[in-house]
């Protein structure tokens, strides 16, 4: 499936695009940093979060193993503390901390924040595109 459409749909089943998208869901000035104020690099490395998170986001719902749930967890982790998801990374940490074999009670609604959080995170960096 093309990654635009696969987004797309994810994004789509998760957020609600018409909702005001609070540009605080990345802190752009650790971006910034991050970039040393590289406004291609900036877009490069949103650009690769975009896919990146969709596809980890996926892996994480569907591994059969610890080792690949436990790779999925962390990929995401730590590529949205790159570009300054706090919210995603953050979530991505509880869960990390639950682990694969955790309470599946305590588990399973994180999943879902953490689902909603990347497609907001989608739906901001795509905003931010349009706007900036």
């Amino acid at each position: 499936m093309d990654f635009a459409v696969q987004k797309d749909e994810f994004v789509e089943k998760n957020v609600d695009r018409r909702v005001q998208v609070d540009p605080q869901i990345i802190d752009l000035a650790h971006l910034t940093q991050y970039t040393m104020q590289d406004k291609a690099l900036e877009q490069e490395l949103l650009g690769l979060f975009k896919e990146q998170a969709v596809l980890q986001f996926e892996n994480i719902e569907s591994a059969l193993d610890k080792s690949d749930w436990v790779m999925a967890v962390h990929t995401l982790k730590g590529s949205a503390r790159g570009i300054g998801a706090l919210q995603v990374a953050d979530l991505s940490a509880d869960l990390e901390k639950i682990g694969f074999e955790g309470d599946e009670a305590q588990k399973q609604p994180l999943v879902s924040r953490l689902k909603h959080a990347v497609a907001v995170c989608i739906v901001t960096i795509e905003t931010l595109a349009t706007d900036g």
